[in-house]
């Protein structure tokens, strides 16, 4: 994050008529305006987890969505950490960027909502921010599974093999094989021995890979290991998800909803 080796501004998911951004951390605003999205039709904004290099930019995130505050609108869905603090971490959000939106929502694994025209199920991770989240978008025709920063969980891959994902995003920050409450090529593994997607997208990668340049070698390994589509993303990529469909994912850095209202 500090080094900026490759950006940290989290990416989006959009659809005909959606656009969500997920986990906004550093210069997800410059990176919004260079690429010319109007933040005004955001759809919502997803914190995965309370650790800056993924939530940053929510509050500046939540100002360009609802104009300023001049226009109740939007959401906004997170760790519990994300939305309330806990322990040591303050909130992403103030009660003043709070008030602004339509929909504020600490959500947890098993829980179930509607963005736009896209289903949303949020799963569990084994991470240092405890309360932190996966994501799994479905739009009736393609579902893609977003892991977050987590190590390897039984409970999380019986979650893959139910939804069944036609892509899957592992945030994969070590080459090893040591299972750890992060993503590690060891736990992609797993995961991948438990289900093969069409398509496995690999982002958010720790600085030892970058430096080493490892990994589009390590996407290599792992396509030929099981025989699937394995990509290393790189900054402004945009991938057009499998079928065929409007609905893409553009790795930058990468409606209403229900829930209870910030002001309830």
């Amino acid at each position: 994050m500090t080094k900026q080796l490759r950006r940290t501004a989290g990416f989006l998911i959009r659809t005909e008529n959606t656009l969500i951004h997920v986990d906004p951390g550093p210069g997800a605003v410059v990176y919004l305006n260079k690429l010319g999205i109007d933040m005004r039709n955001l759809t919502a904004v997803i914190v995965s987890h309370n650790h800056l290099d993924h939530a940053n930019d929510a509050a500046v995130l939540v100002e360009g969505m609802t104009n300023g505050g001049r226009r109740k609108r939007g959401a906004f869905l997170g760790s519990a950490y994300a939305i309330e603090g806990g322990d040591d971490f303050v909130p992403a959000l103030s009660p003043y960027h709070r008030n602004m939106l339509q929909v504020c929502k600490a959500v947890k694994p098993g829980e179930e909502t509607e963005i736009g025209n896209l289903h949303v199920r949020f799963t569990p991770t084994w991470h240092d921010e405890p309360t932190g989240v996966g994501v799994f978008f479905s739009d009736g025709r393609v579902r893609v599974a977003y892991l977050s920063d987590t190590g390897y969980l039984e409970e999380l891959a019986q979650e893959l093999e139910h939804f069944k994902p036609h892509a899957i995003i592992f945030n994969l920050i070590f080459d090893s094989e040591e299972i750890v409450p992060h993503t590690t090529t060891g736990s992609v593994v797993k995961f991948l021995e438990a289900y093969r997607p069409s398509l496995v997208l690999l982002q958010h990668f720790g600085a030892k890979i970058l430096l080493k340049h490892m990994e589009k070698k390590i996407a290599k390994d792992l396509s030929t290991r099981f025989g699937v589509d394995v990509r290393a993303l790189s900054d402004g990529d945009v991938i057009d998800l499998p079928l065929k469909t409007q609905t893409t994912l553009a790795s930058f850095m990468e409606g209403e909803n229900e829930g209870r209202s910030c002001e309830e």
